[in-house]
């Protein structure tokens, strides 16, 4: 149910639930959600937690992964996921956008907002994706400070350290800093851009019995590895940071070229997400349900009178029959005369108007409240829409 029925909201805290996420056995995988949407789609395909990319936010506000971002607009990313999935979100806290007061805030922040998890890294600003050559690294003791005033701020979220330093320090100097950043308070450590199995391994080797989170971004120095194979090398999370943005924005080249060379988005309907399915995902009838009142029924029934049609102004049409066989057959009867309304106007000039005979008004009309659609409904029309069904959608009813 949508996020706006307070019995359904989960009663634990997003960083409760998170941890539990790691207490069960397997690695926790985290796809990048850059909306609520996402999110939804993310919860749809299974997943139990969700990522929240610094890169995602920025590039999605049409920005480069430089710190650009301020903790407030994080925090309009997060609600949005949040609310929409009620997943655990871990968070890319970049920096902590300052020292230990601004590290103390982001928290608190992020926190409020909904986040289950964030994350730290031991760069210096401007920083850098973190598979990018020239980054700044952080003194270990100053990291250390921003990672202990995080754990001072926090209430359940969990915090994770993330070390760059594998490539500048190698995996010793990783290890070393990961080592200080876990007494500091951390709960978990991200060593970021290793390049092969090798350095995964080895600095698993070295941190036993921490939580680990591998991060298998695309076009970056980490080859591709699956879930399973992190988790054999000794890594209880991974991310797929920017992943869905990417595949999303290519979609979206593809439209606008298209929409530019054929004038229309006619050649494009196969890719589309149908209405049918937006409206599944983002549970449209669910919140609409919310808004349902027994006074809207009264005065439905009340316009309704004797009749079994309805136009709703700006909703569409409404139709009552004696089975539902009955009330689609008069729906579809309603929808097509509509339709042949609209198209003989569309015909005409402005100032004439297209008068339907009376006494085809009244035949109609008769034909339709008299009961004579249910013998055609029921015996004829829906039955071959249930064998059209069994035909091409089998297991529909399931």
């Amino acid at each position: 149910m949508p996020y706006l029925v307070a019995a359904d909201l989960p009663a634990a805290s997003a960083g409760s639930r998170f941890r539990a996420l790691l207490e069960r056995p397997g690695i926790l995988q985290m796809p990048g959600t850059h909306n609520g949407h996402a999110a939804l789609q993310a919860k749809a395909a299974g997943f139990e937690a969700a990522y929240l990319s610094g890169a995602g936010m920025s590039a999605s506000m049409g920005l480069p992964d430089l710190g650009v971002i301020t903790v407030d607009e994080v925090c309009f990313f997060i609600r949005q996921v949040a609310r929409a999935s009620g997943l655990p979100v871990l968070v890319d806290g970049d920096t902590g956008y300052g020292e230990a007061l601004n590290v103390m805030h982001m928290v608190r922040a992020f926190e409020e907002a909904g986040a289950g998890a964030v994350h730290i890294e031991d760069q210096l600003l401007p920083k850098k994706c973190g598979h990018l050559n020239d980054k700044k690294l952080a003194e270990a003791h100053d990291m250390a400070a921003k990672v202990h005033a995080a754990s001072r701020a926090r209430r359940d979220l969990f915090i994770i350290a993330r070390t760059d330093a594998a490539a500048s320090e190698g995996i010793d100097g990783a290890v070393a800093r990961a080592r200080k950043y876990l007494e500091a308070g951390a709960d978990a450590i991200f060593p970021e851009a290793l390049i092969n199995a090798e350095m995964f391994r080895a600095f698993a080797k070295a941190m036993p019995g921490v939580k680990l989170l591998a991060n298998m971004t695309e076009f970056g120095r980490t080859p591709f590895f699956t879930a399973s194979e992190f988790q054999e090398m000794g890594y209880r999370m991974v991310i797929w940071p920017v992943s869905a943005f990417r595949v999303a924005n290519k979609a979206q080249e593809r439209l606008y070229a298209a929409i530019r060379r054929d004038g229309g988005t006619q050649n494009m309907i196969g890719e589309m997400q149908t209405r049918a399915e937006l409206y599944k995902t983002i549970g449209y009838h669910d919140y609409e349900a919310l808004a349902f009142s027994p006074a809207e029924g009264t005065r439905l029934t009340a316009s309704l009178g004797t009749k079994s049609a309805m136009l709703l102004r700006n909703h569409g049409t409404l139709t009552i029959g004696r089975s539902s066989a009955d009330a689609f057959l008069k729906m579809y009867f309603l929808e097509r005369a509509c339709a042949m309304q609209v198209r003989t106007l569309s015909t005409m000039a402005s100032n004439q108007t297209y008068r339907t005979a009376t006494d085809v008004i009244g035949k109609n009309a008769a034909l339709m409240q008299s009961g004579g659609t249910q013998a055609l409904a029921e015996k004829l029309v829906w039955p071959a829409l249930l064998r059209k069904l069994d035909r091409e959608c089998p297991g529909y009813a399931d």
